[in-house]
């Protein structure tokens, strides 16, 4: 199929690192709603084993068998941004919702596809409501003084460029094609690369409570991340900013399904 023809299907893409406790039974959530809100079998899943030293691999490779729409993929080292690229470049689909395991929120990709060719990207922010934001005040806090760097380093308008996103693929292949960054830079890049071209974005608050302890040490990750910063915004630093085109809209709005009066009215198909 070319992607021309899978214009009202969606992309999943999930990196998954040492998730084995948990994955069959999220992605057989992810299933229910995906079947609900695109239509049954109007999907594909694509788990990026980002690493795994657990069972990861194999409840996959059970995932896949079990389901024709799953599809795994497998990465040798552990690297966030380089397993978003892969599930990107490998996606079938027009639309590519980018979430890890334990951030989906059900309100979140029910609004999202219900809009989603109002929008070049539809991003998430556990900031932009902190009634429903259960981070520890230290990770709040850091949260804070990541948003805080992003502001000052690419004056970056919105609340959080970190979790699920959904995104127009044609209309950022340019875009995507041209972000580099791997780790956790790499959302960072894509969300400013947006911006910046003048496509059009909105961001919707999510709930977000800690389900895992960190995987790396905090002052290691904050020291790597400024130095990633910094890298990342030397590396921009001469690219051309367009009218910035940021909507945002509340949790209740989300839940209810309520857009903008501009918004495009869903598609039946």
């Amino acid at each position: 199929m070319t992607l021309t023809q899978n214009l009202s299907q969606l992309s999943v893409v999930i990196p998954v690192y040492n998730e084995g406790i948990h994955l069959e039974e999220r992605v057989d959530h992810f299933i229910t709603v995906l079947d609900a809100v695109a239509g049954s079998g109007r999907w594909e899943i694509c788990l990026i084993n980002n690493g795994s030293a657990d069972n990861t691999a194999a409840i996959i490779d059970s995932l896949s068998t079990r389901s024709p729409n799953i599809i795994g993929h497998t990465l040798p080292n552990p690297n966030y941004g380089l397993a978003i690229r892969h599930g990107v470049i490998q996606a079938s689909h027009a639309f590519i919702y980018i979430v890890d395991l334990d951030q989906w929120d059900d309100a979140f990709i029910q609004w999202a596809w219900r809009y989603h060719r109002s929008y070049d990207l539809i991003i998430s922010s556990k900031r932009a409501d902190p009634s429903i934001n259960r981070q520890s005040r230290l990770r709040f806090m850091l949260s804070w003084g990541l948003n805080a760097a992003l502001q000052l380093l690419f004056a970056f308008p919105g609340s959080d460029t970190h979790g699920q996103k959904l995104l127009n693929r044609a209309s950022l292949e340019h875009i995507l094609e041209e972000t580099k960054a791997d780790r956790g830079q790499y959302d960072v890049e894509l969300v400013v690369r947006t911006l910046r071209a003048g496509k059009s974005v909105i961001e919707l608050p999510v709930p977000y409570e800690e389900l895992r302890p960190a995987r790396n040490a905090l002052v290691k990750k904050v020291l790597w991340n400024t130095w990633a910063l910094s890298k990342l915004a030397w590396r921009l630093h001469s690219l051309k900013s367009q009218s910035v085109q940021l909507r945002r809209i509340s949790r209740s709005d989300v839940e209810n399904g309520r857009g903008f009066s501009d918004d495009t009215p869903p598609n039946p198909c």
